[in-house]
């Protein structure tokens, strides 16, 4: 963990203090220190939630197990020297409810859980019912950490936005999952918008999760049907690109699994992908009802039928592969038809289909942030009367990005190399000539030898 600067844990030690000074000396659950409100929740055992107030419309939200809360400084926001702002307080048998200018945030005594509202009471965002924070303890390289989750009631007409630049085929987060991870292509940025007027920043650095949780499944977790409707596994046939009448091999497959290098020594020996056509074909049977979500990851060029309808036909570099997801409906018991066909891009093409199984549907449309280890729960609540405010309230806690050049906004000419000057020069001349404008040229990789490919 980064250790804060000593004005940092000066100000978290007094805060620390006069905390648990508060509660041990006055016997009251609740107090405010500085430019927050602190609550100790009445059930066992206790946590500490913490609403503190950044401007009218900001209030971070921080959570934790005991009495104490950990030393830590952000290292996604900056340190901004804002006016304080005024708030007040007020307390009724089951809430405290801070208000600023803006809007209120209400903290329940027993469950610790956080609501927010307008001036007028109208709900802009709310916890799970009856607690949303989960914290699992457990030991990591020695130290103590907590796995957290964190859920929010969501109704079915909102939409979500944001969390960086995903390679997906949805632009609607709502009942989807994401990996936050960074890759080559994919941005990952803990941050999500929402078209009731209301924006969250979840600030932790492990993995995280938007969405379930849950670790996807290999299809082997449901029950598989050759393509003849026998039980046992789906028919995976290996032929040649161009005479797909030409078997290499027929053989049963439980699961579709090929998305790292050392999968390729799952494929059949002495098969080559450059010239291969590969197809699977068969049924998916689950012994649960309900919303099942499928990723399907391919490098190459893939199709995905379900039930004859084609949900997936889509192309990409062998070195960058990329998922998308599907939801399917399925009943206990019933077959569903999938057929797969796939051109690798290359001897190292990467393809798999894994699956979770279904949510119970309250859960399902909830708003779910998870990460693998933190010293607590820590996220932003920016309200706002648009998009506007929500990503003005954005730049306020994480700084203000430099705009662009002029320049830099045009258009950028760009394909895998220019192998000589002469040729990205003739490309150049080549626009010029026909008074199409461009403003870059990307010379890429020519600078490391042939047969080092990536050397730097």
């Amino acid at each position: 963990m980064k250790k804060p600067a000593l004005k940092n844990l000066l100000q978290i030690a007094a805060l620390s203090i006069l905390a648990l000074c508060i509660f041990s000396c006055t016997g009251r659950d609740a107090g405010i220190t500085g430019d927050s409100l602190v609550v100790r929740t009445q059930t066992e055992p206790g946590q500490l939630v913490r609403l503190q107030v950044i401007t009218d419309r900001i209030i971070r939200v921080t959570s934790v197990p005991g009495e104490k809360f950990p030393e830590t400084v952000s290292l996604m926001t900056v340190e901004n020297k804002l006016p304080a702002v005024d708030f007040n307080v007020e307390e009724n048998d089951t809430v405290y409810i801070l208000v600023t200018d803006s809007i209120k945030a209400y903290v329940f005594k027993k469950t610790g859980e956080v609501h927010f509202t307008d001036l007028h009471g109208k709900t802009i965002l709310a916890e799970k019912k009856g607690g949303g924070k989960t914290f699992d303890q457990y030991e990591l390289d020695g130290e103590s950490c907590y796995e957290i989750r964190q859920q929010f009631e969501s109704p079915g007409d909102e939409a979500i936005y944001g969390m960086g630049a995903n390679q997906t085929s949805f632009m609607n987060l709502k009942g989807k999952n994401l990996d936050l991870y960074q890759y080559n292509t994919k941005t990952a940025i803990p941050f999500f918008i929402s078209n009731k007027n209301y924006a969250i920043l979840w600030d932790n650095y492990s993995r995280s999760k938007y969405g379930d949780p849950r670790e996807y499944k290999q299809l082997a977790g449901l029950t598989l049907y050759n393509s003849e409707a026998l039980e046992g596994g789906l028919t995976a046939t290996y032929a040649y690109r161009n005479d797909r009448d030409k078997i290499f091999i027929s053989r049963e497959e439980e699961e579709i699994d090929y998305r790292f290098i050392p999968d390729m020594d799952k494929f059949p020996q002495g098969y080559n992908l450059n010239d291969g056509f590969v197809s699977w074909d068969g049924y998916l049977q689950s012994g649960k009802s309900g919303m099942h979500n499928f990723i399907f990851t391919s490098a190459g060029y893939a199709r995905l039928w379900i039930d004859d309808e084609l949900l997936f036909d889509r192309w990409r570099v062998a070195w960058n592969a990329s998922s998308n997801q599907f939801d399917l409906d399925m009943k206990e018991g019933r077959k569903y038809h999938l057929r797969i066909e796939w051109i690798p891009d290359g001897g190292e093409s990467y393809i798999g289909l894994r699956y979770l199984d279904p949510l119970p549907p309250d859960e399902q449309n909830r708003i779910s942030l998870f990460s693998e280890a933190a010293d607590q729960i820590d996220y932003y609540f920016i309200a706002g009367n648009d998009m506007d405010e929500l990503i003005s309230g954005y730049r306020t806690l994480t700084g203000k990005a430099p705009m662009m050049p002029k320049w830099a906004m045009g258009f950028w000419q760009s394909r895998e190399r220019y192998s000589s000057q002469e040729e990205l020069l003739s490309v150049v001349s080549e626009f010029r000539k026909r008074e199409i404008p461009i403003d870059n040229i990307v010379q890429d990789w020519q600078y490391w030898p042939d047969d080092g490919w990536g050397d730097h």
